[in-house]
């Protein structure tokens, strides 16, 4: 920020922000748009670092994403979310795109919303704020990194035409929701030293539509936001430090040659160890039932008889909490839906498809749109 600044450009939120610089030879306007994944990590640093963060909607805090992921620990299933003990304590993976996009995602958002209203847990009463801080964020996310313009939600899909209106309203929103952000102390978070996550956030929703309208005079059909973001050359950039054994400190020899191999291939693959990989695999359908103790056993069958007394039918008798019902509805839902897409017979599909099953979560999860 500071070198867009000497170039020229005003990114002070009080001080009639101009987050753009003018080009000394065509006298165009150069729209400044900062990392989107570095902003979101900026974010969620400052929501793990602070007591809590004050939002229009009350206290939004690190506390609650901890209780999340203890309680799904707990319980043995994840609540359609990728929570780990990894993106709590992300500090030996602080650089990691992925552990902070996954803690503020819709998925946390819509479990934390679910423990609450749909299970009513206590430990999850105040957690309103929180969710909506995920959700606020998700959103903003999503704007920046759009890329296919047939993608299922409305922001995941790339400024056009037929989403301009929509998005601008939202980042509206989201624009006034940061700048009603504030610190335990009541100091606004863009006066803040902790500005930048937020500002960033700011000044590449308010950029990437001035852009668009820059470029869309040129018959400009649809901005791609992904386009804009630093991950090319991150995992460009993984992918020479790969062919020096991850040596971070080539000579410039070591780097042309790099250079020179990786653009004869036909496609770049970072290390699977970079800040831009896939997370390792994570199994869903692991669950530990609660086992129902053997005194309330006895009160609900009689072992005088003799029909109980002769057979083995208490070795699987167990129950299993609220919440992994739910949650096994919401797996069962999901396998449904992937089999009855493969399956012709209709008689097939009659038999495995029930009106009478709906999951919480899913609701939720789906937030208006088809299941």
């Amino acid at each position: 920020m500071a070198m867009c600044k000497s170039l020229g450009a005003v990114l002070d939120w009080k001080n009639n922000m101009k987050p753009w610089i003018i080009h000394p030879s065509t006298k165009e306007k150069v729209y400044i748009i900062l990392d989107a994944c570095h902003m979101i990590k900026l974010i969620r640093n400052s929501l793990a670092k602070v007591e809590f963060l004050q939002t229009i909607n009350g206290k939004a805090t690190w506390l609650c994403i901890k209780k999340l992921q203890s309680y799904q620990s707990k319980q043995g299933l994840l609540a359609g979310n990728k929570l780990t003990g990894t993106h709590i304590n992300f500090e030996q993976k602080i650089m990691n795109v992925h552990l902070a996009a996954q803690v503020l995602s819709k998925s946390v958002s819509a479990a934390l919303r679910f423990c609450q209203s749909d299970l009513e847990l206590s430990q999850f009463e105040d957690s309103e704020a929180t969710s909506i801080f995920c959700e606020i964020f998700n959103n903003a996310f999503d704007i920046l990194n759009s890329r296919c313009t047939f993608a299922k939600y409305q922001y995941n899909r790339p400024i056009s035409e037929a989403t301009y209106k929509s998005m601008k309203l939202q980042i509206r929103e989201i624009i006034n929701y940061i700048e009603n952000v504030k610190l335990p102390s009541g100091q606004t978070i863009l006066t803040s030293q902790k500005k930048t996550g937020f500002l960033g956030i700011i000044i590449n929703l308010k950029n990437v539509f001035n852009l668009y309208d820059a470029y869309h005079k040129r018959n400009l059909k649809y901005l791609s936001t992904y386009k804009l973001s630093q991950d090319h050359l991150e995992i460009f950039f993984s992918a020479v430090r790969s062919r020096f054994g991850m040596n971070n400190n080539p000579s410039a020899l070591q780097f042309k040659y790099a250079y020179k191999r990786l653009l004869t291939r036909a496609q770049i693959g970072g290390s699977i160890y970079g800040n831009v990989t896939e997370l390792s695999y994570m199994p869903i359908l692991y669950a530990t039932p609660n086992i129902t103790p053997q005194e309330e056993i006895d009160t609900i069958f009689d072992m005088d008889n003799e029909d109980v007394g002769d057979h083995d039918y208490l070795s699987s008798f167990y129950t299993l909490s609220p919440f992994i019902e739910d949650i096994i509805k919401y797996i069962a839902g999901y396998v449904t839906k992937k089999v009855v897409a493969e399956i012709n017979c209709n008689k097939y599909k009659e038999a495995i498809i029930t009106q009478n099953c709906t999951s919480s979560l899913q609701k939720k999860k789906s937030m208006g749109y088809p299941i």
